[in-house]
């Protein structure tokens, strides 16, 4: 029994070691708006992502901090959990809600008019293969165009 699970432990060490993260491919789009009160927002995102892994992978059910210009803005939740499936592209709807802190409307409305705003998610994201999972931090930076945005709630 000891060599049995000994096996699996350095499988696991094997397969960790060749972990390749997703590659996001497009996006594409967002849907169902939904404002639950002043605060609270969800929404569905598409997207297509591409596992390379040769495992399929779980991204688990997640929080990440949202600025905007380096100001906080609020908390961006993944509501269930997301399938990969092993080598391959997936398109995937992904269910989000976003809780603003207070005065995060005001500071929207002082980027509404800009060509371009920087928006920065940072936290950690849990995945996992089989039984085993792994807490990744997440950093991510980007600049967006408000004025796409305000068109889309229109």
């Amino acid at each position: 029994m000891k060599r049995v699970f000994a096996l699996v432990i350095f499988g696991f060490l094997v397969s960790c070691s060749s972990f390749k993260e997703p590659v996001f491919v497009s996006f594409d789009g967002v849907n169902s708006l939904k404002w639950e009160d002043k605060r609270n927002i969800k929404f569905n995102v598409g997207a297509t992502l591409e596992n390379p892994n040769s495992y399929n992978l779980k991204v688990k059910p997640c929080s990440l901090d949202v600025y905007v210009e380096k100001r906080p803005l609020g908390v961006v939740c993944l509501n269930q959990k997301i399938k990969l499936k092993r080598k391959q592209k997936t398109s995937i709807e992904v269910p989000l809600s976003v809780k603003l802190n207070g005065g995060a409307m005001f500071t929207l409305m002082k980027y509404i008019n800009r060509d371009s705003v920087t928006v920065r998610l940072e936290g950690n994201v849990k995945g996992g293969v089989f039984i085993f999972s792994k807490k990744v931090p997440v950093n991510i930076q980007k600049t967006i165009s408000p004025k796409k945005i305000k068109s889309f709630g229109g």
